[in-house]
């Protein structure tokens, strides 16, 4: 069963840009300074935040790890299957 959420135009929108002066990050998971951007905590619900933290830090994960899943998902203590499924849902695609 799809779950339904709104999608704000580019899925990559979803991650958010990070406001801070500090690190200056096109995109949150770009963000050395740790801090929330303000398009995730634009969120309307809770469930919205989660998944678009999810979907952001999933994306770092696999960033530190050059895309390798198998070892995204040891470091992440999670099955491949499972990190497959959710690289499927949220549309994941390497950069570039």
């Amino acid at each position: 069963m799809q779950r339904a959420h709104r999608e704000h135009g580019n899925p990559n929108s979803r991650l958010g840009r990070c406001s801070c002066s500090d690190c200056r990050a096109a995109t949150l998971p770009d963000c050395q300074c740790g801090r929330l951007s303000s398009d995730l905590l634009s969120c309307n619900t809770f469930a919205e935040f989660k998944e678009a933290a999810e979907r952001a830090f999933i994306i770092q994960k696999l960033r530190e790890n050059d895309w390798n899943v198998s070892e995204t998902a040891r470091i992440l203590d999670m099955p491949r299957s499972n990190l497959y499924k959710k690289i499927e849902r949220y549309e994941l695609v390497r950069e570039g």
